[in-house]
């Protein structure tokens, strides 16, 4: 929806100016070329990241756990993951009007390689989220760094996704001798990354992070336990 109304704006634009001089028309072409040089960028980088000789997308699993759901979407080309990053999901066939729609997750899970499968922890909302968690497929728990569950779920949990990213670029918390982390709920799943990646600093003297203060609020005790779905413990 948001490209129809850029393109539409950027139509009305255009025949706005058809009837400027020339230094209006050099600006109109310019811009209209920057913009086609860039989405023409854009979209080659989008299929390299989802397309490969094996692999023609991601088949997402979605698994729900409580009141939260957990993606897992292997990559047709793995890539180094840094905290703090985040891709746009673009689920074509989910539901009627997923077609137009692609929404921002956090990356949940930091690894010291490359990535095969990317990880989101999600609380649903409403709209597409909130469809997500009513046909995902509920387990009891789960845990990145040990369980290999999302892979043995039945054939109707997997769905075609496609990724657009990594976007961001993190903050260089490693620079820093002590570091205050403050979290809210499910909000701690933007901060693991960035826990993990310190610690992994720490053990390999990577990092000049000594201190790690975490402040995270919860509605009630056992709402979540980081070792069930980091690998922290």
């Amino acid at each position: 929806m948001h490209q129809a109304l850029a393109g539409l704006i950027m139509y009305s634009v255009w025949r706005h100016t058809l009837s400027g001089g020339l230094s209006v028309r050099v600006y109109r072409y310019v811009l209209t070329g920057s913009l086609v040089v860039t989405s023409f960028i854009q979209g080659c980088l989008i299929l390299f990241r989802n397309l490969s000789l094996h692999q023609a997308g991601g088949q997402a699993s979605i698994t729900r756990v409580k009141d939260s759901m957990f993606i897992d979407i292997p990559l047709a080309r793995p890539w180094k993951v840094r905290a703090g990053q985040y891709v746009n999901l673009w689920m074509p066939f989910f539901s009627l009007r997923s077609f137009l729609q692609s929404h921002p997750f956090m990356i949940v899970y930091w690894t010291e390689g490359t990535a095969p499968s990317l990880y989101f922890l999600i609380q649903p909302q409403d709209g597409l989220t909130r469809k997500m968690y009513h046909r995902a497929h509920e387990v009891g728990s789960f845990n990145l760094a040990h369980d290999e569950h999302s892979r043995e779920l039945p054939e109707g949990c997997f769905h075609l996704a496609w990724i657009s990213g990594p976007h961001g670029s993190g903050a260089p918390v490693g620079e820093y001798g002590s570091v205050l982390m403050i979290a809210t709920g499910i909000g701690i799943a933007a901060q693991l990354p960035y826990l993990k990646e310190l610690i992994w600093g720490f053990n390999h003297c990577e990092t000049r992070t000594r201190r790690i203060h975490l402040v995270w609020q919860l509605d009630y005790v056992g709402e979540m336990r980081l070792h069930e779905w980091q690998g922290l413990d």
